[in-house]
């Protein structure tokens, strides 16, 4: 066989190839430009080595690795079985093309919420969780190819389920770390992150042994000044006036407390915090609770804020504690994966 029957033999193995790497990495890039996009945050602010980039990172590069694997160990696969790989990512880049036209319609500007979830969110991370799940599967079903060409749907399944479980206990073992530096804790600023508010505008006990903790810092001149957020449930006064009321209470002048009452989650409070001290050189401490500070501190990185994390020392009961844990376990996903 002449050089030129062997290039014409294998050349729609080679267009099929670079078609899958080609929309595999348009995939991953239009994944992260939108990523930015959505959360209305500077794509130059891009970190590769931000943990819930690289592992969106690491999984289209293992895709693409296996694409290869398989075409050079069996040249002669079937059409059904890579055509598979070849559905899985047009399926991605058809669920970030409906993020674009969500982000074109300017959905992530309404207003709605469910508790404190924006619902305006709900729909780009619903597309971006379909890409992320889709990737994962399309790995997992890429390695059953590569090992014997070919696909046993039950194994596969099984396979992606295991590594789900393994993430998520991953995650909920990192927010059952606690991060917390009092003990070295001199700063320009003490943020203590916002929580419900009860009746009578009164801080919710939980909310209440926050504020307790800045007004503590404060007392002990470890913070020059506090800083409080959140906004409000309809019928109540912001998260951030109730928090101010009570350090003024307690003998705080007016003066030294800063209030941001527009934030309704953690994610906006960070990105508050980033666009009022970021590059500025204050050092920050957030004050919030055991439970949530890992996931302050995860996020804090996104920003690329330098942070100091302290918690109250309100206690939960354990049922309670577990109940949030596992809350935060789960929030710390979306926020490593889609920033939200």
């Amino acid at each position: 066989m002449s050089k030129l029957d062997s290039i014409k033999k294998y050349s729609p193995k080679i267009q099929q190839i670079f078609s899958f790497v080609f929309l595999e990495l348009f995939t991953l890039f239009f994944f992260f430009f939108l990523k930015y996009h959505i959360n209305q945050y500077s794509i130059y602010n891009f970190n590769p080595y931000y943990f819930g980039n690289f592992i969106i990172g690491i999984i289209s590069i293992i895709n693409i690795l296996l694409i290869l694997v398989i075409s050079i160990r069996y040249p002669r696969s079937d059409k059904k079985s890579t055509g598979i790989l070849h559905r899985f990512i047009l399926i991605k880049c058809s669920a970030l093309l409906i993020v674009f036209l969500l982000a074109l319609l300017g959905i992530r500007d309404t207003e709605m919420m469910w508790g404190t979830f924006s619902l305006n969110k709900f729909a780009p991370v619903l597309f971006f969780f379909i890409y992320v799940v889709l990737s994962l599967y399309q790995m997992v079903v890429a390695v059953f190819l590569g090992l014997n060409n070919k696909i046993n749907f039950q194994k596969t399944l099984y396979s992606f389920l295991v590594l789900v479980f393994v993430f998520f206990i991953f995650t909920f073992l990192k927010v059952s770390t606690s991060v917390d530096q009092t003990k070295s804790i001199k700063a320009d600023f003490g943020i203590i992150m916002g929580a419900a508010v009860y009746r009578n505008n009164l801080p919710s006990p939980l909310f209440e042994g926050r504020i307790k903790k800045g007004l503590e810092l404060y007392k002990s001149k470890k913070v020059k000044k506090l800083q409080v957020t959140g906004n409000n449930a309809p019928g109540e006064i912001s998260e951030a006036l109730s928090a101010s009321n009570y350090l003024r209470k307690y003998g705080v002048h007016q003066s030294s407390i800063l209030i941001e009452d527009n934030s309704r989650t953690t994610a906006d409070q960070l990105k508050f915090i980033e666009s009022e001290f970021g590059g500025n050189g204050a050092k920050l401490v957030i004050i919030s609770d055991e439970f949530h500070s890992q996931r302050i501190y995860e996020m804090a990185k996104f920003y690329r804020l330098d942070i100091s994390c302290v918690n109250s020392d309100y206690e939960l009961k354990t049922a309670k504690l577990l109940y949030y844990r596992l809350r935060e376990a789960i929030a710390l996903i979306l926020f490593w994966l889609f920033a939200m």
